[in-house]
């Protein structure tokens, strides 16, 4: 993974190699492979879980996610729906990290090898896509979404309420970037 640079301090991004340093319209398009990449994971896996697992409510769970994740990449990675669908992965992922582990047991107990790879690769494929979904939103409020003074100060390049927690950022004063006065 590499690191990039804020100022005088390294920041470590995620597992996708998307780069904002590279361009608006290159990160754009590396981020839209990337999608693309983990949903076609995610819509092969609901296709075998559905046919090859038999799970109704878990394929059915996934559809939504898949659907969601495709929804967004159409309308141009719109980040509040990337982001819904981040959340809706990282709760599925959950989810089926649970169930999927009994049923990886008894599998594994009648010799059934490539059910058992994608009982695996389920919840797997479901925390990619909320990674991912994490790192785009992360991104976003970086170059100065709403929730930016959450994620990377320019300055500095700290990473304000992520790391210190919300009530450090109560005691810092934005307008003129110092601390408040008569806090301490």
């Amino acid at each position: 993974m590499k690191a990039m640079k804020y100022g005088a301090t390294s920041v470590q991004k995620g597992i996708f190699p998307l780069h904002l340093d590279q361009g608006q319209e290159k990160y754009e398009k590396n981020a839209d492979f990337w999608m693309m990449f983990v949903l076609i994971i995610q819509t092969v896996l609901v296709v075998l879980r559905f046919f090859l697992l038999m799970d109704l409510s878990g394929g059915f769970m996934m559809t939504l996610a898949a659907g969601l994740g495709w929804f967004s990449r159409r309308h141009h990675l719109y980040i509040p729906m990337v982001a819904a669908w981040g959340l809706f992965c990282f709760i599925l992922g959950l989810f089926d990290m649970v169930t999927q582990v009994f049923s990886l047991f008894l599998t594994l107990f009648r010799l059934h090898l490539f059910s058992a790879i994608v009982r695996v690769c389920i919840p797997i494929a479901d925390f990619l896509g909320a990674l991912l979904a994490w790192q785009l939103f992360k991104d976003h409020e970086a170059q100065g979404g709403a929730l930016s003074f959450l994620f990377a100060d320019e300055k500095t390049g700290a990473y304000g309420a992520a790391m210190l927690g919300a009530a450090a950022m109560a005691d810092y004063d934005r307008r003129d970037q110092r601390p408040a006065k008569g806090r301490y």
